[in-house]
């Protein structure tokens, strides 16, 4: 007979507990028949299934696993949760472990953050559905704080090894921290506070460019007076790392303090490189040897770095949150004059009599103003006023013509001039004697007028005034899913639009410049054309708008909207957003004030970029891609799935 040897750990501990054998070491049980056969010399043939039950190993392993981790051990801590995994490749918290350890062994040779991704992608699919929110938001931080701290170590890095190479590790850093990020967003479906994260990427970013520029400058900087030409180089490059850093930090800038601050620093740091030089010692025998100015940039370099600097100087006007701020102007400054309107017609319909009232009075003093104005332009005095000035202008003209010794009739002719003076100054006394009355009278029925005018239109206080009709469809969602499809929505879309409107699909092969939102299926863009317009011409809205599902016919999986941060398509990506979410809600007291303050607050808070908006959770991600030139461009993604 063999000794009992547990299959599973390779441990001869096993006792026997309530009718079956039981490894003191791992927990794996055998019924006695299961035991007898491992004890048997030689092959034992076996028939069926032979169920063993790993319930008591896998508890023991993962609660080493969690101990592992809570001391920081996470290559012990992965080694328990990867023997989890062998016994139940589904079990979501060794995923979720295995997720956190491997990560947090990253190296700059050797980065863990794709295994990392992997196995938190494996904890969200396998965790159980009333349990998947849970797990889907302790990634969402796991990963947030592995990110950052990542970022972090590569801008310590840069703080005291300011180069080129170190510059484009922070960058590379960044951008495949984002793309991690918006994989677990795309695939997983967590949510990410991405203010908190750009806020902290900005931080970042400005402290390694700030400790970079003062060791470049203790060690060789502008107050060396024997700065050599390789110094000067180093100096100016360091610099130029450092304002690279301040400009990639504006991308994602979200708060007025925070942009003033790096462009601050970026025009100091920019000025210092671009006046600096370096100096050599100069030998003279007729003077005391002394240092002069050697290298320092030529005209031309130092305009080029002039325009640099002078545009960053302007971030405060041209800054995305300015934009940002004129199109709020736009979009809620009409809502809420429509809400002001209607709040008076309200009052106004209560005060119907005092109204009437009023506005028979304003249109009796208006037609009295008019017939004073008419007065005003008809009084007899006005005539002879015309008639005596053209009067004074021929005797004028006369005395011009006397020839030079008509003295006598100059002198007579002067007299007569002043005389008709004294005859039109009297003219426009009278005129003023007349017209007194009848201008106060005038100013009294205008100055009524004016008070009729204000109590008419003067601010009765803001309702939002609820949609007429509203449509919603019934039964959006059902069971955690949506149920309107592509083509249910497009023909909602075209309710609301002008006839001359006409709103389509198209299927794409996936979203432009981001490829990655694939992952979800086929893409169908809606597009918006006014056929009246030329070819070209002819799509009216400045965002776009991307539903992800099987066919026009299936149920919609995600909507995804897109656009820039211009006023316009700000203006526009509220408005439509606002259009699906209140088809879809329930809510019969969501108003669209409502929803587009929530979608203003996803796209712009200091402190967090998704809502909930029952039953859906509305996402921004801020992506950014390059164009042409290495410049980045940056467009706004908005997600709305269901919570």
């Amino acid at each position: 007979m063999k000794q009992l040897i547990c299959e599973m750990c390779g441990s001869a501990d096993l006792l026997k507990q309530d009718g079956v054998f039981v490894c003191q070491t791992c927990g794996t049980k055998y019924s006695v028949e299961e035991a007898r056969k491992m004890m048997v010399e030689g092959t034992v043939e076996v028939t069926g299934t032979v169920k063993v039950d790993n319930t008591a190993a896998i508890a023991n392993y993962l609660q080493m696993a969690n101990s592992a981790l809570e001391a920081g051990n996470n290559e012990e801590a992965e080694e328990y949760a990867n023997k989890i995994i062998e016994l139940d490749p589904q079990h979501s918290e060794a995923w979720l472990i295995k997720g956190e350890a491997a990560g947090w062994q990253s190296k700059s040779t050797n980065p863990r953050l794709s295994d990392a991704v992997t196995a938190w992608l494996n904890s969200i699919k396998y965790a159980p559905e009333d349990k998947r929110r849970e797990v889907q938001q302790q990634v969402a931080n796991k990963y947030t704080s592995l990110m950052l701290a990542m970022i972090d170590l590569r801008c310590k890095n840069f703080g005291t090894i300011h180069n080129k190479e170190q510059k484009e590790s922070v960058k590379s850093e960044i951008d495949n921290c984002m793309d991690f990020l918006n994989r677990l967003t795309i695939e997983g479906g967590a949510s990410f506070n991405r203010a908190y994260i750009h806020n902290q990427i900005v931080k970042k970013l400005n402290s390694a460019a700030c400790d970079g520029y003062r060791d470049a400058r203790d060690d060789f900087g502008p107050d060396h007076s024997d700065m050599s030409k390789w110094q000067w180089e180093r100096f100016t490059e360091s610099c130029d790392c450092c304002t690279a850093l301040l400009v990639l930090a504006r991308n994602y800038i979200r708060t007025f303090s925070a942009l003033n601050t790096i462009r601050d620093n970026a025009v100091h740091i920019g000025e210092a490189a671009r006046d600096s030089c370096s100096w050599k010692f100069d030998v003279n025998s007729w003077t005391a040897d002394h240092y002069v100015k050697e290298y320092s940039f030529t005209e031309s370099a130092k305009e080029s770095r002039t325009k640099d600097i002078d545009e960053w100087k302007t971030w405060d006007a041209v800054s995305i949150l300015e934009n940002h701020k004129k199109g709020l102007e736009t979009l809620f400054g009409d809502r809420i004059r429509e809400g002001e309107n209607f709040a008076r017609a309200e009052y106004w319909k209560e005060h119907a009599e005092e109204k009437a009232a009023l506005e028979r009075e304003k249109e009796y003093l208006e037609g009295q103003s008019q017939q004073i104005s008419e007065q005003l332009q008809t009084l007899p005095v006005l005539s002879e006023i015309e008639q005596q000035k053209a009067n004074l202008d021929g005797l004028n003209q006369t005395l011009a013509g006397l020839g030079l010794f008509k003295i006598k009739e100059k002198k007579a002719l002067q007299s007569q001039i002043n005389a008709e003076e004294t005859r039109l100054n009297e003219l426009k006394e009278r005129q003023k004697r007349e017209e007194t009355p009848l201008r106060e009278e005038f100013d009294r029925h205008q100055k009524r007028i004016a008070e009729i005018t204000e109590e008419l239109t003067k601010s009765r206080g803001c309702i939002a005034k609820k949609e007429e009709n509203r449509f919603i469809f019934e039964n959006a969602v059902k069971d955690g899913k949506l149920t309107v499809t592509p083509n249910m929505l497009i023909g909602y879309f075209n309710t609301l639009s002008p006839n001359t409107y006409q709103a389509s699909i198209e299927e794409k092969k996936e979203v432009p410049l981001f490829p990655e939102l694939s992952a979800w299926g086929k893409v169908w863009a809606v597009s918006f054309i006014n056929p009246m317009l030329p070819e070209g011409e002819q799509d009216i809205i400045a965002t776009s708008v991307y539903l992800f599902a099987e066919t026009p016919d299936s149920p919609i999986q995600e909507i995804v909207l897109t656009a820039s941060r211009e006023k316009n398509e700000f203006c526009d990506y509220c408005k439509v957003a606002a259009d699906i979410l209140l088809a879809l809600c329930e809510d019969t007291e969501l108003t669209r004030d409502h929803v587009e303050c929530i979608l203003d607050d996803v796209v712009w808070n200091e402190e967090h970029s998704y809502y909930g908006v029952s039953p859906f959770r509305v996402e921004h991600i801020t992506h950014f891609y390059k164009m042409f030139l290495d410049i980045p461009l940056v467009q706004m993604y908005t997600i709305i799935r269901v919570d």
